[in-house]
């Protein structure tokens, strides 16, 4: 998501640990400015507040990375399938609102 001009980028890929499959979405859409609101205070108040977080991988599940450029600056957190904490809250924020335009399966 890309504050400054609104816009939310939907990519999802058939498997990923294959480098030859294509994408099978790739959309960029235009936010409303409340929900862009909304996702700023959250990165304010619970994303920034935190440690960024690492974990170790596991068998099932998947590897949720939150990469963010704020104020001159670059955050990055790494987490197996978190289910708790700022990273959680904060994906499941914008996998919500990117599933009002694409069918993306299951989050986990």
């Amino acid at each position: 998501m890309n504050f400054s001009n609104e816009l939310m980028l939907i990519e999802s890929y058939r498997d990923e640990s294959d480098p030859y499959t294509d994408k099978v979405i790739d959309l960029s859409v235009k936010l409303d400015s409340q929900y862009v609101r909304s996702v700023k205070e959250k990165v304010v108040k619970s994303y920034l507040a935190s440690e960024g977080m690492q974990s170790e991988n596991g068998l099932d599940g998947s590897t949720w990375i939150v990469e963010l450029a704020w104020q001159g600056k670059y955050y990055t957190s790494d987490l197996w399938s978190p289910d708790f904490g700022p990273e959680y809250q904060l994906g499941h924020q914008l996998f919500a609102r990117a599933q009002r335009y694409a069918s993306l399966g299951r989050l986990y």
